[in-house]
Formats: C-alpha cells, sequence, structure tokens
C-alpha cells in the first residue's frame, strides 16, 4: 500500500511539472534549487550537470554533492554528484544523479565539456547515459543523449546563457523515447544590480510542456553568508535558500521550494573547490 500511494504521488508529481518539466534529475545543486531552479547562468560546483557551458568558467577543480526530499515524504528522494576538471584545453565535467526509491528509480549519468571559445563566448557539451525501473513486472529502460550549452558575456555585469537538453539520443532495452526524455530549451539571463546583490531570469520551455519562467536573486548578506530567493510560474512555486561559507574551499547550501499544492521540498548541498 505505501509502494502504490508513493507511486500516485510520484505520477502526480511528473504531470504536475512540479520540478523541470517532469524530469527531477534535470536541476541540480542548493544554489539552483533556492534560485528557482535557474541553471543556464550559474558557474560554480554543479556546473558539469546544470549547464557544461558554464564549465568554463571553472579553472580550480571543485566537487558538489546534493540531496533533496520531496514534499517532506520519507523515501522520496533526489540526489547527486557533480565534479569539475580543469585542464589546459578545456574544464571537463562528471556528474550522476538519481531519483525515486526501490523499484521505480530514474538514474543519469554523464560526461561533458565546456571551453571558452573567445574572451565573452563559452560553449559545452554533455553526453548522458539514462536508466529508468518501474518494479519488477517490467524490463528496465535505458537511453544515450546528448546536451548543448552556451554562454555569452554582453557587459560585465550581464550575461546569456542557453541550454538544450535531449538534442538527440537513441534508446536500448525497450529504449526510453523522446516522450520519456523530451527536448528541453532554456535561456538565461544574469543581472548583478551591485557587488552585493545578483538577479536571475530564465526561460524554459518543452515539447511535452507548457512555457515557465524563472525568476531569482541572491544577497550577499555578510562575507560567508549569502541568502537566495526564487519563483517559478508553471508551476506556481516559490523557492528559498542560504549558502554558508564555513572556509574558502568548503561551502554548505540549504534550500526549500513550496509548491502551491504538493508542500515543501527541501534540499541539502555541500560543495568544495580546491584553494
Amino acid at each position: 500500500m505505501r509502494v502504490l500511494i508513493l507511486m500516485v504521488i510520484v505520477i502526480s508529481f511528473l504531470n504536475a511539472n512540479s520540478y523541470s518539466q517532469g524530469q527531477p534529475e534535470q536541476i541540480l545543486g542548493g544554489r539552483s534549487f533556492g534560485l528557482g531552479g535557474i541553471t543556464t547562468t550559474l558557474s560554480d560546483e554543479f556546473s558539469a550537470f546544470n549547464n557544461p557551458a558554464s564549465l568554463a568558467n571553472i579553472d580550480k577543480f571543485s566537487t558538489g554533492i546534493s540531496v533533496k526530499n520531496l514534499f517532506t515524504i520519507g523515501g522520496l528522494n533526489a540526489g547527486g554528484l557533480s565534479f569539475q576538471i580543469p585542464t589546459k584545453f578545456a574544464t571537463f565535467g562528471i556528474s550522476a544523479t538519481s531519483f525515486g526509491f526501490g523499484d521505480f528509480n530514474q538514474t543519469s549519468i554523464s560526461g561533458g565539456i565546456g571551453k571558452t571559445l573567445s574572451e565573452s563566448f563559452n560553449i559545452g557539451a554533455k553526453v548522458k547515459y539514462n536508466r529508468a525501473t518501474f518494479g519488477p513486472f517490467y524490463d528496465p529502460r535505458a537511453s544515450i543523449g546528448v546536451d548543448l550549452g552556451l554562454g555569452y558575456q554582453l557587459f560585465p555585469k550581464l550575461e546569456v546563457g542557453i541550454y538544450f537538453l535531449n538534442i538527440t539520443g537513441f534508446g536500448f532495452n525497450n529504449s526510453l523515447s523522446t516522450s520519456d526524455f523530451p527536448f528541453i530549451g532554456r535561456a538565461g539571463i544574469f543581472y548583478a544590480l551591485s557587488d552585493k546583490v545578483n538577479t536571475y531570469l530564465e526561460f524554459e520551455n518543452s515539447v511535452r510542456y507548457n512555457a515557465n519562467m524563472k525568476l531569482g536573486i541572491e544577497y550577499l548578506a555578510h562575507p560567508i553568508i549569502t541568502l537566495r530567493g526564487g519563483y517559478n510560474t508553471n508551476p506556481n512555486a516559490f523557492s528559498f535558500g542560504i549558502q554558508v561559507i564555513p572556509s574558502r574551499i568548503f561551502n554548505v547550501h540549504l534550500a526549500n521550494n513550496v509548491h502551491s499544492s504538493l508542500g515543501h521540498s527541501p534540499s541539502l548541498s555541500f560543495s568544495y573547490q580546491k584553494d
């Protein structure tokens, strides 16, 4: 009975488009969670997953781990791990995510690269392996997909990011079709209002779902404390978060997403950057 209830909730959750166009693993990290799901213009310890073009801005080895509980339901969790590895040629990224519980589980493993083509233009690409299981009566399904990211600095305080998910791919083992992992396009703008306030605007659309607009803001309240807030139009949801920097190499992120119908989804992330 418990599994049946959770399955109903998951299906309702996906149909409600309550988390990144029905694909919970498409956003990773407490900073993004606190900003309402902003990804395209963030360069941080989760860039390997959120937008490979942002990898080009990473010049030190970094890693992040993130966990999120959906709607405060025990056992209904999402999590992931990300590595950013800079080299003289480009910055490489490796990430892995998991969503679900028990027999219902969706995992993704990816490798990507981000490179600076000019002083203000970055490009990145990612190849990912997706696998989904649906219980003992169904065979696992899997697919390989490709994502593409772009980043451009228009002015010192204004940046634009674009991220195309699932631009191509193929399935195997009773293949996951394009309807399982539909094309998603994101375009965002970052503007630094001041040395302490950053603002974000992002549009997201998919071949399956209605468009979603995301708004985010972060405020440097103290040299080691950053406050964040965000809003989504589809679904109607608010987010807030806090980042604490106990040392130069270690960050802690707390965030919470508040869905208008399904309630709270708290998250916790840890990140490390080589000094």
